[in-house]
């Protein structure tokens, strides 16, 4: 993902390409290195066009019947030379990768498209196979970070080259393992090159590294770091500053000194400007951490409720509705986690009080599902028309109804709308 990233910059830099448009199959942003399994955001075929439409402005093709979407993107395309970034691919059922690959096949002439993957795909493609970190890179590593800090340029100074190499060796050329060694040795005054290496040896293996890496950093974590952390772990890919702050309820001076013992122990990947992010690698140990955190969980959802009735509400700013985009994978997630505990189990709902945050969240979002987001409206609208009517809320069920009968008319598609309209009049 990172070599990607840094070819499409270089592309962009040399002017090779007008639009640059970034999709990935899981939840990460564009500057995250490595691979974890995760739940996908981009769940299907349709849902990489549906994202590369939207990143295009051609908001209309979202709400296309998927037979009409490819084509009527190779004619968006058409417009500008174009590079796709496409990552993560392995995540798509085996018959979406080749679909994919079929629409990839036949972009516009100056368009071009660049995959990552697990694994080797796609005719006519051209492979490359990134191993571990040679010695000259970790090497350029261990120096910048021996730049950074003067405790640690000590530290390193005193070892001569060989025990660096063993430092490359211990670490199996991991980039993650390397850089979290060396934030050991800045934060603990007194771990040597020798006890780091001794700290390395202690796990062998991909996955020794990675719950070494963990289980090292929680001992240097105090309870701010604590409740950074577990903020962290809640948001998909990344959290604005701001709303770290609200969710973590720490001052602006405990946010930013936790942050940078996160950023020193590789907790943290670069998730751009302002945001944040746990590193991939490492993010499935943090999610230990929510598993007593109530208090924390309902600030984030709270602050994405408050987000979505400031950005969406019931008035058509369509202005305001890109910060409803760049924002979605933290409000979907508020979704799933809410309707995961309605405990709603297609005959009766289990919690009352989480159906009614369901309710109010949707609404709040509602115009904006009308503006872009034909395929999430149906499935929430479903969802929500599903559960309100097992509770008697014929209301707000009606409404539900009504509104996936607009899209299923909207979408020509009779036989659907005369069945969700039918409903719609019965509530």
């Amino acid at each position: 993902t990172a070599l990607a990233v840094e070819a499409a910059h270089r592309a962009k830099d040399e002017g090779l390409f007008k639009s640059f448009l970034f999709i990935t199959a899981k939840d990460r942003h564009l500057s995250v290195t490595g691979i974890i399994d995760k739940t996908p955001t981009a769940l299907s075929l349709d849902d990489f066009l549906n994202q590369t439409a939207r990143q295009m402005g051609e908001v209309g093709i979202a709400k296309m019947e998927s037979s009409q979407k490819a084509e009527a993107l190779h004619q968006a395309l058409q417009k500008a030379s174009t590079l796709l970034v496409y990552d993560n691919l392995e995540t798509l059922p085996a018959e979406d990768q080749e679909a994919l690959a079929e629409f990839l096949r036949y972009l516009p002439e100056g368009s071009k498209a660049m995959l990552t993957s697990r694994r080797r795909g796609g005719e006519g493609a051209l492979w490359l196979r990134l191993d571990k970190l040679s010695w000259d890179a970790a090497c350029a590593i261990i120096e910048n970070k021996a730049k950074q800090d003067e405790n640690l340029r000590k530290k390193l100074d005193k070892t001569g080259e060989n025990l660096w190499k063993e430092l490359y060796k211990e670490s199996n050329g991991s980039p993650l393992a390397l850089n979290h060694i060396l934030g050991l040795m800045r934060l603990r005054r007194t771990l040597s090159v020798k006890g780091a290496l001794e700290l390395l040896r202690g796990g062998s293996g991909n996955e020794d590294i990675l719950k070494f890496v963990f289980r090292e950093a929680e001992k240097e974590l105090d309870e701010s770091d604590n409740a950074a952390l577990t903020a962290l772990a809640l948001f998909e890919p990344s959290a604005p500053y701001d709303a770290l702050q609200e969710v973590s309820a720490l001052s602006r001076n405990a946010l930013n000194m936790s942050l940078d013992r996160l950023d020193a122990l590789s907790l943290l990947a670069d998730a751009g400007e302002d945001r944040y992010a746990l590193h991939p690698l490492t993010s499935r140990y943090a999610k230990e951490f929510l598993e007593e955190a109530d208090e924390i969980k309902q600030r984030f959802a709270a602050y994405w409720l408050s987000y979505a009735e400031r950005y969406g509400g019931s008035s058509h700013n369509y202005a305001t509705f890109p910060k409803l985009d760049a924002e979605w994978k933290n409000l979907q997630k508020t979704l799933d986690n809410y309707w995961e505990q309605t405990a709603f189990n297609g005959e009766a709902v289990g919690n009352s009080n989480a159906l009614r945050f369901i309710n109010r969240l949707l609404d709040a979002l509602r115009v904006y599902f009308y503006y872009s987001r034909w395929d999430e409206l149906i499935q929430w609208s479903t969802r929500a028309y599903e559960a309100l009517h097992a509770t008697g809320d014929w209301q707000n069920a009606g409404e539900w109804a009504f509104d996936v009968a607009w899209v299923y008319v909207n979408r020509v598609e009779t036989k659907s709308a005369d069945r969700w309209a039918e409903r719609c009049a019965t509530a």
